[in-house]
C-alpha cells in the first residue's frame, strides 16, 4: 500500500517535500555561515600559510596549494577542502615543527629510594630512567633495587630486561616473586 501511495504522488508533491527536508536540515544545522563577501587575497596561497575559513570564523593552515579554486587546508585535527573565496589570509606564519619523537630528562632533583617506577612510559622513556637509576643507586652502594614495570602485556618488561642484560653495574636480575609484585616488578641485584 505504502508503494502505490508514493507513487501516487505527483511530482509537485515530491518536490515540496524535499524542499521541506532541506528547511529541516538547515534549521537543524548547528553552523552559521556567514556571507562570504568581496575579498581579494593579497598574494597567492603557499602551503604553511594561515588562514581564517571566513564563512566558519576558524583559523586553519594551508596543506597544499590551490586547485580548481579549491584549498586542501587543516582546522585542528580536520582537513578539508575549502574554496579559495572563503578563505582570508592571516599574517602569521606557521612554525615548522621537527619531525619525530623527542624524549627530555628533568634532572633537577634526584630522588632518593630503592625502587623505579617505569608504569605508564614507552620503552625509550623507561631505558633512559633506567640508566639514569642505576647511575644514583649505583653511586648509593645498595645491592639490591625494583623496577616496577607491571604486568600489561609484557612489552616494558622485556625492554627493560634485555636492557640490564648490557648493563655493567647489573650483577642478576628476576621477577618479583609472591608479595614482591611478580610479574610486575623485576628485582635487580647490582654488583
Amino acid at each position: 500500500m505504502r508503494r502505490q501511495k508514493n507513487k501516487s504522488l505527483s511530482a509537485e508533491q515530491k518536490a515540496r517535500l524535499r524542499s521541506g527536508m532541506r528547511d529541516m536540515e538547515a534549521s537543524a544545522d548547528p553552523v552559521h555561515r556567514r556571507e562570504v563577501g568581496d575579498y581579494t587575497l593579497p598574494r597567492e596561497l603557499r602551503t604553511g600559510d594561515n588562514v581564517l575559513i571566513f564563512d566558519l570564523d576558524k583559523k586553519a593552515v594551508v596543506l597544499e596549494a590551490p586547485r580548481d579554486g579549491q584549498v586542501l587546508v587543516q582546522a585542528g585535527i580536520i582537513k578539508t577542502r575549502v574554496d579559495v573565496k572563503n578563505l582570508r589570509l592571516l599574517e602569521e606564519k606557521q612554525k615548522d615543527r621537527p619531525r619525530g619523537r623527542t624524549v627530555t630528562k628533568n634532572v633537577s632533583a634526584p630522588e632518593a629510594g630503592t625502587s623505579l617506577d617505569l608504569r605508564g612510559m614507552n620503552a625509550d622513556e623507561a631505558l633512559m630512567e633506567v640508566d639514569s637509576f642505576l647511575d644514583r643507586v649505583g653511586r648509593m652502594g645498595l645491592a639490591q633495587v625494583t623496577i616496577i614495570h607491571g604486568k600489561g602485556t609484557g612489552v616494558l618488561r622485556a625492554a627493560v630486561q634485555k636492557h640490564l642484560r648490557r648493563c655493567p653495574g647489573v650483577k642478576s636480575f628476576r621477577l618479583g616473586a609472591f608479595g614482591e609484585g611478580e610479574s610486575g616488578v623485576t628485582i635487580v641485584e647490582l654488583k
